[in-house]
């Protein structure tokens, strides 16, 4: 199952609302509502007749659909509706929508609690679930958000890269409509999903075309500079920031320094070797 369809289970009260909105809409697409909502009643023909078993494979069909919808932590509530899906839903129905003053609040709640925070997720999942909240509170309390709490959790919800937008729609002298301010969100995001995924191109393209080891310019990496291809005779800063490299690289200076220093020696006792035999000889 793919990252999409496992957003899509049904995990608890927080996502039940949208999640019953998506499984409704794929319902009526596979002719399956009316049996949801238990209208697809069974037929008084024989369990041979082939009425009676286009009934069974609807049934069949629904509670398919259902089951495969729910979260590992939900299917505890199929059981004894595993062949009665009219009845799975009516039940998720009453242990996920609530009842009376605690369920009113917590609808309120969830409707606050809606935000946008990762770009690989559409902005039309959050301006959908504020509406699908503002529907539920609607339907099942009678409580109705008025269009400008509407509008307002909509962009209250969105990150600060939104601000312009924002400032821009806080200051528009026209009316706003819910359906407005919904399309300048979704067209303000594709454009900043455009412009990042641009700038995420640039940076990987930059990094396989400067020599290895150099930092592309505007990249992200703060402190460090972008180099060119090394010139003969240039001076670099070779300050090291990672502590396990600075402990390589302080080895490896003293590992010169005790090479140079043995060297030397072994050249000076050469030279004093040579010395004195070339005295001997002359003596």
């Amino acid at each position: 199952m793919g990252n999409d369809n496992k957003k899509n289970l049904l995990k608890g009260k927080s996502n039940y609302q949208s999640w019953k909105i998506r499984t409704q809409a794929t319902a009526c697409s596979q002719n399956f509502l009316d049996t949801l909502n238990g209208v697809d009643t069974q037929l008084l023909t024989g369990v041979n007749s082939k009425g009676y078993k286009a009934w069974r494979d609807r049934q069949n069909a629904a509670s398919k659909l259902l089951i495969k919808r729910m979260n590992d932590n939900q299917l505890h509530h199929t059981m004894s509706y595993e062949m009665d899906p009219a009845g799975l839903w009516h039940h998720l129905s009453a242990v996920h929508e609530g009842s009376g003053l605690g369920g009113l609040m917590e609808a309120w709640q969830n409707f606050h609690n809606v935000c946008y925070t990762d770009w690989n997720d559409n902005v039309s999942d959050t301006t959908g679930e504020i509406r699908s909240l503002a529907n539920h509170l609607t339907t099942n309390y009678q409580d109705k958000p008025s269009p400008n709490q509407i509008i307002s959790w909509m962009m209250f919800a969105l990150p600060t890269k939104f601000n312009s937008l924002i400032t821009i729609l806080d200051n528009s002298t026209t009316t706003l409509t819910v359906d407005v301010v919904e399309q300048q969100i979704i067209s303000a995001w594709k454009d900043l999903k455009t412009k990042k995924d641009e700038e995420r191109r640039g940076v990987i393209s930059a990094m396989y075309a400067s020599p290895p080891g150099a930092i592309p310019l505007n990249s992200d990496y703060p402190g460090l500079s972008a180099t060119g291809p090394p010139k003969l005779g240039a001076s670099y800063d070779t300050t090291c920031t990672n502590p396990k490299e600075e402990g390589r690289k302080a080895s490896s200076q003293t590992a010169g320094r005790q090479r140079n220093v043995y060297f030397s020696f072994a050249f000076r006792v050469v030279i004093a070797k040579s010395s004195g035999e070339t005295e001997a000889a002359s003596r």
